[in-house]
């Protein structure tokens, strides 16, 4: 007797399912910790099991699975990309792909998993030579359907997979990139992408076109401020919710200077945009100085954020141009004056 109402008080104190599903995806946060608590979690309880699973599974990184490099490499038989390669049940779990390195060798390894993987949406592929085509037997399969890709670069080869590939990215919503490298545009995918994060500036005027080529149909776009002096022309992006200006440590302090008369110009042009709710500037201005050494001896150049008390006076301009229409303002960044952020507020 006394058992049973031992059982029937731990039912009791047993966690609501809805706090258990939160603690499990709270473990996306845990970095290096993620995929090995998750794995912990998915042998604790049968009650545990599918949520931890469904997580554990929902993105994988094929190169975290590698033991040893090039030829001589294989893949853990306890990582994840192992237990998927014996376990067939598991693999319509996953939804993202993470490749880092570039050994073609080592991407060779899951060429017999890739082509199993069906429910693929997602792809992070941050080598730099062939990138996605590295993924062949992903892409051929028919009923993969991207919605978002992460590359370094969108190049000719990224726009050849495209173009052999069309169902795979005919639902594509995001895409994000490094650079541009090219004047490339991207007409098939207009359709339907929704987002455009550009990282870096590695010309304005190829990132300008690449971002114009989807303006109608656009919905969040992220893209450096320009260091050649260029005006970013946001008329014509009539669906655009959210912007994002990011500075790029190379601007440095002279190139924020002389931005700033174009950057109050691109604001202008995003005041007709009805749609626009959400407006953000991000980074640091970097700027490079001579660090000394010991007596005597020149040390390599260093680096160190800037301070806004350096830069010309243009703060009060660029904060007036904002469109009246944002309600969300975000200012992450180290190149505005305090004073003058409190007075536009």
């Amino acid at each position: 007797m006394r058992t049973r109402a031992v059982t029937r008080a731990a039912q009791g104190r047993r966690l609501p399912d809805e706090l258990i599903v939160e603690v499990i995806e709270w473990c996306d946060r845990l970095a290096d910790m993620r995929t090995a608590t998750l794995a912990s979690l998915c042998r604790v309880s049968k009650r545990y099991q599918e949520a931890a699973e469904r997580r554990l599974y929902s993105g994988i990184n094929l190169q975290d699975a590698v033991l040893g490099s090039g030829r001589s490499a294989k893949v853990r038989k306890r990582s994840a990309v192992g237990t998927l390669m014996r376990q067939a049940r598991l693999r319509p779990l996953v939804k993202a792909l993470y490749v880092t390195r570039d050994e073609d060798a080592e991407t060779d390894l899951f060429a017999g998993l890739l082509g199993k993987l069906t429910n693929v949406e997602e792809v992070d592929c941050q080598c730099r030579a062939g990138c996605l085509q590295k993924l062949s037997d992903l892409l051929a399969h028919g009923n993969v359907r991207l919605r978002a890709i992460r590359v370094p670069a969108w190049d000719d080869n990224l726009q050849a997979v495209v173009r052999n590939h069309p169902h795979v990215f005919s639902a594509l919503e995001r895409v994000c990139l490094t650079w541009p490298t090219a004047n490339l545009t991207m007409p098939a995918l207009a359709p339907s992408l929704r987002a455009l994060h550009i990282s870096l500036d590695g010309s304005a005027t190829f990132a300008a076109a690449l971002a114009a080529s989807c303006r109608d149909t656009l919905v969040h776009l992220r893209i450096p401020i320009p260091r050649s002096g260029q005006t970013h022309d946001f008329a014509g992006f009539r669906h655009l919710q959210s912007l994002v200006l990011a500075v790029t440590a190379e601007l440095g302090a002279i190139g924020w200077g002389e931005a700033a008369p174009h950057l109050v110009l691109t604001l202008h042009s995003m005041a007709a945009l009805t749609s626009l709710r959400s407006f953000a500037v991000e980074g640091r201005l970097v700027i490079t100085r001579p660090l000394w050494g010991p007596p005597g001896e020149f040390a390599p150049i260093g680096s160190a954020v800037t301070n806004p008390a350096e830069f010309p006076s243009s703060s009060k301009r660029i904060l007036a141009a904002i469109p009246p229409q944002i309600r969300h303002l975000s200012l992450v960044t180290s190149c505005f004056l305090a004073d003058d952020v409190a007075a536009y507020l």
